[in-house]
């Protein structure tokens, strides 16, 4: 899943291509934090489980920033072979196993729940780029 963030054509006419991608850096980089906090989380445990948790998964989110000359992209992923059964989307062809389903919050969920405060991130960045 991805959102996308329209309507910086001014910030890149104003500023330029780097530095409208500098612009944007604070606003990619506080976004993925957003997601990786809340992807990390781990809910409880079900009642009587005796399953031991390693924290693995929570541990193997990962983000990347990769500017470039069409803007910039964040990325957030885990390569954990298991992580699309815990907490894989999208909910339209779900990866995520049926005993984690209700319990475990799948990546399409949060970005979604986040979904508003992300685009308000980016909107007071160019903002306030744009008026000073």
């Amino acid at each position: 899943m991805e959102i996308v963030i329209t309507g910086i054509d001014e910030l890149v006419q104003r500023l330029g291509r780097a530095q409208a991608n500098d612009v944007l850096r604070r606003p990619m980089v506080a976004s993925l934090a957003l997601l990786h906090g809340q992807l990390a989380a781990y809910p409880a445990p079900p009642v009587g489980s005796s399953y031991r948790r390693t924290g693995t998964l929570g541990r193997s989110w990962t983000t990347t920033v990769t500017p470039s000359s069409d803007g910039i992209t964040g990325e957030i992923g885990n390569n954990v072979r298991y992580a699309p059964y815990v907490q894989g989307g999208p909910q339209s062809d779900p990866d995520q196993a049926w005993m984690h389903q209700g319990r475990w919050q799948t990546d399409e969920q949060v970005m979604l729940a986040n979904e508003a405060r992300i685009r308000a991130l980016f909107s007071d960045a160019v903002l306030q780029a744009l008026n000073g």
